[in-house]
């Protein structure tokens, strides 16, 4: 499955929905993939928070002009899941189990969080190779998403 990501508030493919958050309009970047079920997804990201302030000018800019489709490695964030193993989400007084091999698995579910997980692995590997180290960090996101499961980010058995 295609991964790109786009920098500097440029909308990737068509615009899927009006956008929430304040930041959302001039995003840090843009990530627009399709999911297993067939569905387009557009997630903006923005809002970043560093300590540093010339890491986090470093990291904006990354996102702004350099595109990281080769280092955005999707398939590696799932492996790790899966041998991690299942999740339980908690919904209410309901316990559920989720992930790779249960009952309750959920491609999509799956993929939306391989994608952040590699989103936050590719922003950790390019402070680390600007020099910056482990440094705490924290950005926000806004997922849009057309097709047969509009909120991929929500295991489909808690819907």
């Amino acid at each position: 499955m295609a991964v790109v990501l786009v920098g500097g508030g440029a909308a990737a493919a068509a615009e899927i929905a009006n956008w929430n958050a304040p930041w959302a309009g001039q995003p840090d970047g843009s990530l627009s993939f399709q999911l297993p079920s067939g569905g387009t997804c557009e997630q903006r990201l923005g809002d970043l928070h560093i300590k540093n302030d010339e890491a986090e000018e470093s990291i904006r800019s990354w996102l702004a002009g350099q595109p990281v489709a080769e280092v955005l490695d999707v398939d590696a964030a799932i492996a790790r899941s899966r041998a991690e193993g299942p999740s339980t989400h908690v919904v209410g007084d309901q316990e559920f189990t989720v992930g790779y091999g249960t009952e309750n698995y959920d491609a999509d579910y799956e993929y939306v969080q391989a994608v952040w997980r590699a989103e936050m692995d590719a922003i950790t590997a390019k402070l680390r190779q600007e020099g910056f180290g482990n440094l705490d960090y924290s950005w926000a996101a806004e997922l849009h998403c057309d097709g047969s499961n509009p909120q991929p980010q929500v295991p489909e058995v808690v819907k």
